[in-house]
């Protein structure tokens, strides 16, 4: 769903042969998709929800920190999220079991980075994202999750071609991450979310995406009980290199293996729908520059999110 974008970038070109773009493959994941509590599971019940997804990008970085800049000028990556969350009260080792899945709807995917990248108008399904297991654990002053997730080829995908929305592969992802309150007011927390991401091999292609390890999460206080501000980061790796049959030396890992990392701040406002508080309404706004950069793309990411709780 870059590799940022490869929730959520979500998905591009895959003109491989292209020596000048110094950039590696993307996977799936979101850079930055998880923020502030990003180590806590939502309270038990259904939950709806939208996020859109821009990423906006002048310039590739190559290992030598030099810039290549885009041939049309800023390149943008828009997607639209529905998703679906449940968080039940059933038990499993002592956790919470809970569901979740993402379609998004998006107009590019970026799958290997290059400068003659375009801006398309146009909008298609793009990568299913799909948690069928979800692990919340709440204890007085830390809350840790664990999940599985996949990634599904679902968008169109043809190798070489300009127009894909997918990435024609599977992804695997594993994750576990924590957040931890200050105090016993839970109003000051920390939390990292660390997630392991392997592939599966390309559609009608030998090419395969190394596996990537991301950290991501947030710091800040909640105050009035209903108003989480602060600081989001995250930080991608790529852990082993690129492979398959004709990939070029700038992509296969010669130059070393590509890497990103960014900050920027979130304010989440939950609003109550009924006293009980079985029925909120959740907005979340994060804004992310990419602040370190080898051999991919920078630029900025901007989410917003309103996710509703039905029951």
């Amino acid at each position: 769903m870059r590799s940022a974008r490869s929730v959520f970038l979500l998905v591009a070109t895959m003109l491989l042969t292209v020596r000048s773009a110094e950039a590696q493959l993307s996977g799936s994941g979101i850079p930055g998709f998880f923020g502030i509590k990003s180590g806590s599971q939502a309270p038990p019940g259904a939950y709806l929800s939208y996020i859109f997804l821009d990423y906006d990008t002048t310039k590739i970085i190559g290992q030598d920190g030099r810039e290549i800049l885009f041939q049309q000028g800023q390149i943008g990556l828009d997607g639209h999220l529905p998703g679906l969350m449940a968080v039940t009260k059933q038990k499993i080792f002592g956790a919470n079991y809970g569901v979740l899945a993402f379609m998004p709807i998006t107009n590019l995917a970026i799958d290997a980075p290059r400068a003659s990248l375009t801006r398309s108008t146009t909008f298609g399904a793009s990568v299913l994202y799909f948690q069928p297991i979800n692990l919340g654990w709440h204890k007085k002053q830390t809350d840790i999750t664990a999940w599985y997730g996949l990634y599904a080829p679902t968008g169109r995908y043809t190798p070489g071609a300009n127009d894909n929305r997918g990435l024609g592969m599977w992804s695997h992802e594993l994750a576990l991450g924590s957040t931890y309150f200050f105090n016993e007011k839970r109003s000051f927390h920390a939390s990292a979310l660390g997630t392991l991401e392997f592939h599966s091999k390309k559609k009608d292609s030998d090419v395969q995406v190394g596996n990537i390890l991301m950290i991501q999460g947030g710091v800040g206080p909640t105050l009035m009980q209903i108003l989480d501000v602060g600081m989001t980061y995250y930080a991608q790796w790529k852990l082993s290199d690129d492979s398959g049959l004709g990939l070029p030396a700038l992509v296969d890992g010669r130059l070393g293996k590509n890497h990103n990392y960014g900050l920027g701040p979130e304010v989440a406002l939950v609003l109550p729908l009924k006293k009980d508080l079985s029925q909120l309404a959740i907005f979340n706004f994060r804004y992310l520059w990419d602040v370190g950069t080898q051999l991919d793309t920078q630029g900025n990411t901007l989410l917003f999110s309103m996710t509703f709780k039905l029951r």
